[in-house]
């Protein structure tokens, strides 16, 4: 049989297009017509995800080398990427070099996440639609915008990061219509937008200290995220759950707690950035830095790497390391 060929890209197209469902399809042939590089790239790696499931091979590799050519190719190009009257930034994109610990049940609810929105049209078919308004809650340095990144990532999406100090202003109005800016572009184009500090758009209304442009605020938040489109994805962070006002919680689908590093998650951090980082070091069976971040572990991890390394030893002495945990834990009040 003749290969078929893309006209954009040149490249064969695996014969086995029952693998895709039809709303896959659909939306694959749409993005190459659009042009929309992004879009035709989420399409790609979708399909190279169920070929890959099937049988490993080297279509596969040359799906996902055309999957970051036409990544590259949106991210240049889509002007949509660009912050909102300098309200969003890009969502930083993840190297790869670092695997974060999470509980199990904080896993398997990404797993779950990117399953519904990769059968979305089975959901669709019976009244359902993929959850797709999410909130995290932890301490800071435990992996709030990494999740956000990490989903954004799976789920083939450009993603942007709204820093709410940014949009509250103390004009008059001027707050709604930063967030009318941020969530129209949402309408516009399917991403996923990724709230920091959340709780300073989404505050109490019963606080009589606020002020009545923060109350309609919320408010207003409150309408948008029910308006949001089902292709869309929202994540919102805070480390102040008590300032959130009680009728948001229920507009979030997933609601997800991110915690510190307990004794065993703190040895496994610690020992998997060694190792991504290929340097060495004998971190004891009863190493214990429960109570810390996540984040503040691996950078402390990164700083002993960078003084060895420059030294010219890619080994950690295991003496320096244990001293070096043990100043980081007199830093930490109440630890």
């Amino acid at each position: 049989m003749t290969p078929r060929f893309s006209t954009r890209t040149c490249e064969p197209i695996p014969e086995r297009w029952s693998i895709l469902n039809k709303t896959e399809i659909l939306r694959l042939v749409k993005a190459a017509c659009d042009e929309d590089h992004l879009r035709f790239a989420q399409q790609i790696r979708l399909l190279a995800d169920s070929y890959e499931q099937e049988k490993p091979s080297a279509s596969v590799n040359r799906l996902r080398r055309l999957a970051e050519l036409e990544q590259a190719k949106g991210q240049s190009s889509n002007p949509n990427l660009t912050p909102v009257d300098g309200l969003t930034e890009p969502l930083p994109v993840l190297d790869g070099t670092h695997e974060p610990v999470w509980d199990k049940t904080v896993e398997e609810t990404l797993d779950g996440l990117v399953e519904e929105h990769r059968h979305s049209d089975v959901l669709v078919s019976h009244n359902l639609t993929p959850r797709n308004k999410i909130i995290l809650t932890g301490a800071p340095g435990t992996g709030k915008t990494t999740f956000a990144s990490i989903l954004a990532e799976r789920l083939g999406l450009p993603g942007i990061v709204l820093r709410a100090d940014r949009v509250i202003n103390s004009q008059l109005g001027k707050t709604l219509d930063n967030i009318a800016l941020v969530f129209d572009r949402l309408h516009a184009e399917r991403r996923l937008l990724f709230i920091d500090e959340c709780d300073m758009l989404l505050a109490r209304r019963d606080n009589v200290q606020d002020v009545a442009e923060m109350r309609r605020a919320t408010n207003f938040m409150l309408q948008r995220i029910d308006s949001l489109p089902d292709d869309c994805v929202l994540v919102c962070a805070t480390n102040m759950t008590s300032l959130i006002d009680r009728a948001a919680w229920r507009r979030f689908d997933v609601r997800i707690r991110l915690n510190m590093a307990d004794k065993p998650a703190s040895r496994i951090i610690v020992v998997r950035r060694l190792k991504e980082l290929n340097v060495k070091s004998d971190v004891p069976a009863d190493f214990d830095m429960s109570g810390v971040s996540p984040s503040l572990l691996v950078q402390t991890v990164d700083g002993l790497a960078r003084n060895a390394l420059i030294s010219g030893s890619e080994t950690i002495p295991t003496e320096t390391l244990l001293k070096a945990f043990d100043s980081l834990k007199k830093e930490i009040p109440n630890l």
